[in-house]
Order: C-alpha cells, then sequence, then structure tokens
C-alpha cells in the first residue's frame, strides 16, 4: 500500500458516518415517511392500528397502572375546560 492509499483509508465507523450525512443532506425523510406510512396502511387496513394501539395501552397500563390513567384523563379535561372557557370569551 502506497503512502497516498494509507493517508485515504478510514475505519467503517468513519465511511458510515460519512454516507449517512450525505443521505441526511439529500434525503426527505417526511416524504419517505408518509409513503411508508400510507403503504403500511394499505397493507394491513384499520384493524392494525386498532391492535397495536390495543397493545401499546396494555403495555402502558402494566407499566404505570390505573392511576396513570386518571391522571391522564384529568388532565384532558382540565384541558378541554380551559379550552370550551377560551372560546367563549372570544366568541
Amino acid at each position: 500500500m502506497s503512502q497516498k492509499d494509507a493517508d485515504r483509508s478510514m475505519s467503517v465507523s468513519e465511511a458510515g458516518r460519512l454516507g449517512g450525512n450525505k443521505r441526511k443532506e439529500t434525503a426527505d425523510y417526511s416524504a419517505m415517511g408518509a409513503k411508508g406510512g400510507e403503504t403500511t396502511k394499505m397493507r394491513y387496513g384499520f384493524a392494525h392500528y386498532a391492535e397495536i394501539g390495543y397493545q401499546g395501552g396494555k403495555t402502558t397500563a402494566a407499566r404505570h397502572g390505573r392511576d396513570h390513567f386518571i391522571a391522564m384523563g384529568k388532565k384532558g379535561g382540565q384541558r378541554v375546560r380551559e379550552l370550551i372557557r377560551k372560546g367563549r370569551a372570544a366568541g
């Protein structure tokens, strides 16, 4: 290996980082995400989203318990009351 080639060598992680940075400059990730979401919706339908929501709710309940959901409900109710009050004051 010549000295010139040795000066140009880089680690695999460095090459990956450089490639990833280049990809970030040229890619439209929001469009990719939207396309992926549409594909999933077409492939699996509404029931898929209902099932993963149900599973997420079970996991949250197992981790945090009933009191967590009670607190979230109270916060949501307070926010709704606040928005109604602001709407009445503005209108």
